[in-house]
């Protein structure tokens, strides 16, 4: 099925700011399987309370990597403690509207928010070991 993607999904789809890899994450969580299907993979350092820096993947969808991206910029620099307060709107926000049948993809987004700004918490030992989440 083709679809008709707005113009700031295909600006992010195009660039994908912030796809990637972390050296040693701290946290890495994962929606899907990368070897069938959709997916979108979030890592994320977590320093002095924030997050310093972090990185996704996707399938090869439009809407995926555009979510993805939109989701490292939205809380790349964040204090931790504040991610709880964000969610799927201010990822519409950034992506715009997205098709009926690509929904999934911003769903896909706003689970990996919830679950890093779960992990993420401030007291979490920092930098120590790669952790991993749901997958």
């Amino acid at each position: 099925m083709a679809y008709a993607y707005s113009s700031a999904i295909r600006r992010r789809a195009a660039i994908a700011a912030g796809r990637g890899r972390l050296e040693r994450p701290s946290h890495a969580v994962c929606w899907g399987d990368p070897e069938r299907g959709p997916f979108l993979r979030l890592e994320v350092l977590v320093a002095r309370g924030a997050i310093a820096r972090a990185a996704f993947d996707a399938n090869d969808c439009p809407v995926a990597i555009a979510c993805g991206s939109a989701l490292v910029e939205l809380i790349d620099g964040e204090d931790a403690a504040a991610l709880a307060r964000l969610g799927r709107a201010d990822l519409v926000a950034l992506v715009g509207e997205v098709p009926p049948g690509k929904t999934y993809c911003l769903d896909m987004a706003a689970e990996l928010l919830r679950q890093v700004a779960e992990l993420a918490q401030p007291g979490e030992d920092e930098h120590d070991e790669p952790r991993a989440g749901a997958s």
